[in-house]
């Protein structure tokens, strides 16, 4: 009797064992599912933004590398944001700069033609 006992705890212990392997089984299926389905249904969503910051990523190197060349700078390529804008800002002065200087020199022609003119005016007279 003790030995049919003995087999029946076995057989119930195996059970219950064999029960609880399947029920890990289960719930580690269902949740790797339902992890599936919520990254399945965000990929469009991801890559939507990829695409975007890429854009914006372009467009804004696209725009400093521009400038730097036009306002005579030279552009360095690098990962560097923060040198990237003092490149673009420094680039940006130098223009500054340069037409000021112009600005000046046309200025001081200005008046120099104003005074001949009044001296004009006044022989004129």
């Amino acid at each position: 009797m003790k030995l049919l006992e003995s087999l029946a705890e076995l057989v119930l212990d195996r059970v219950k064992r064999l029960d609880n392997i399947v029920y890990f089984i289960r719930t580690s299926l269902e949740l790797s599912s339902k992890l599936f389905n919520t990254f399945m249904r965000n990929i469009p969503g991801y890559t939507m933004l990829k695409k975007l910051f890429d854009q914006i990523t372009y467009i804004s190197r696209d725009i400093s590398h521009k400038s730097i060349e036009q306002l005579g700078g030279e552009f360095q390529t690098g990962t560097d944001e923060i040198l990237n804008i003092v490149q673009s800002f420094s680039a940006i002065e130098n223009q500054f700069s340069k037409t000021f200087k112009q600005l000046q020199k046309k200025s001081s022609e200005i008046s120099i033609l104003k005074e001949l003119s009044e001296l004009c005016y006044v022989t004129f007279d």
